[in-house]
Order: structure tokens, then sequence, then C-alpha cells
């Protein structure tokens, strides 16, 4: 099976919007592994507003891109939330590079816990990237939400409403 059979490109007609002081991609401008099979990924359909339900998958793996002033330090993220208990031991990550090649940097985040059900929330908790001038002279931010060591668990439960990028001071 090559790639594509299974791999959700973004839709090119979803962009960046500028919504509550953040600039937001909603599921369909998101890249989600497994997102072109519908026993594993619910997706919202062309002008449907709504989360991308993550169903039933081994391989977590969502990610966007946007270009960036390189100078500037940007908080980024994803705004979820379940609708079914996540396992407590099994962190997921967040990860930022610039450019293709870049170096990444990424923050472990526990979904498990005492998280209300079917409340939206941001993961993580205040993730600030600022890269340094001679990390990569490419202006493309690469955002991405996966967890792929615990094969031997499905998830199910994540929502995810959008990928967020807000420039800070």
């Amino acid at each position: 099976m090559n790639s594509e059979a299974y791999h959700r490109v973004p839709d090119t007609a979803e962009t960046w919007k500028v919504e509550g002081g953040q600039l937001i991609m909603k599921p369909r401008g998101l890249s989600i592994n497994w997102g072109n099979h519908t026993d594993h990924w619910r997706i919202p359909q062309p002008n449907e507003d709504g989360p991308a339900e993550l169903l039933n998958v081994t391989w977590l793996e969502v990610g966007a891109i946007k270009d960036i002033d390189p100078k500037k330090s940007y908080q980024i993220g994803f705004r979820v939330s379940l609708s079914k208990t996540w396992m407590d031991d099994l962190p997921i990550y967040i990860m930022a590079k610039r450019g293709e090649g870049g170096n990444h940097i990424a923050r472990k985040v526990i979904l498990g816990g005492n998280r209300p059900l079917n409340q939206e929330f941001n993961i993580p908790d205040n993730f600030v990237v600022k890269f340094a001038r001679g990390d990569s002279s490419e202006p493309k931010l690469h955002i991405s939400l996966f967890e792929c060591w615990d094969m031997h668990h499905c998830k199910s439960g994540l929502l995810i409403h959008h990928a967020f990028v807000k420039e800070v001071n």
C-alpha cells in the first residue's frame, strides 16, 4: 500500500483563519495519518464544521504547516476534546520544527487523568517556540501531534477541533 492510500493530505481549500487572536487550521486542512480510512477517522465533510474524530488507530499523527516570521516567537498547539477516557500512561507529543530538515522541539502531554469528557481544551499548555536564527532559513513552521510508540493499543476517542499558532512577545 502506498502512503497516499492511508495518509490524508490537507484540503487546499482550507486555509489558516484568524479567530480569537490566533491563527487556526480546521481539521480538513490538517495532514492526518490514516485519515483516508473511515474506520480510523471521522473527518468533517467540505463546508461542514466540526472536529476530526479518532476512531481507531495504533499510529497517531496529525500535522499542519504555517509560514511564519523566523525572528518571532509563537505559541502552538491543538484544540481537542475526549469522547472517552484516554489511557493514563499513554503520552502524546506536540512537536514544532522550522523547515523540512530543521531541528525539532517537542512537548510531552498526558491526556489521561481527570479530564472531563466532551469538553474542549488546548494541548499543550502554553507551548512557546522560538528558533535560533541559524536553525533554518525557511519560514515554514511544521507542527504535529503524535503517538507512535505504543503499537499494541488502539487509540480512540480524541477529537481534534483545530491546530493553532499565535504570535507572542
